[in-house]
């Protein structure tokens, strides 16, 4: 059984051809425009193209289409968003390996630390304020924040 936007089995060429102008027309279509259309500027045969929309039931036919077509253009968004975030993500893991690699390489732990705060600033996220760490008092906190990233704390490599 053909979709219902395809030529239908009973359907003839003639009347088919009617039909694609009245779907394609899409919100603005209507019949006078195919009748002036289809008869080459005669509305004058209107009438025909009336039975041919009643008995081919192309109001349905045109929901079906105007909803496939809707399908279409939300699945098609849906790919480019998809396609956005696969890409946005990919950068985002090309930036964390670059700023881990400079962290790793870097002299120092207070420039490893420094490094990985710009990451975790690059990404959104805030940084603690060192007034909230001004209770660590026996400088291993970058060790930690290393650590806790499988990360050395300086020349232990």
């Amino acid at each position: 059984m053909p979709k219902p936007w395809e030529k239908q089995p009973e359907e003839t060429s003639k009347a088919f051809e009617a039909f694609r102008l009245y779907r394609d027309y899409g919100a603005g279509r209507s019949l006078r425009k195919v009748a002036e259309k289809h008869f080459e500027g005669s509305a004058g045969k209107l009438g025909w193209i009336e039975t041919w929309s009643s008995k081919y039931g192309w109001v349905a036919r045109c929901e079906a289409w105007d909803a496939h077509q809707d399908d279409i253009r939300r699945q098609a968004r849906e790919d480019a968003i998809r396609s956005a975030e696969k890409e946005l993500a990919d950068e985002l893991l090309d930036l964390v390996r670059t700023q881990i690699g400079l962290a790793k390489g870097a002299d120092g732990s207070r420039v490893q630390l420094d490094a990985l705060v710009d990451l975790l600033d690059r990404a959104g996220l805030k940084p603690i304020e060192k007034t909230e760490t001004t209770h660590k008092t026996d400088g291993n906190a970058a060790a930690e924040v290393l650590s806790l990233l499988g990360l050395s704390s300086g020349g232990d490599e």
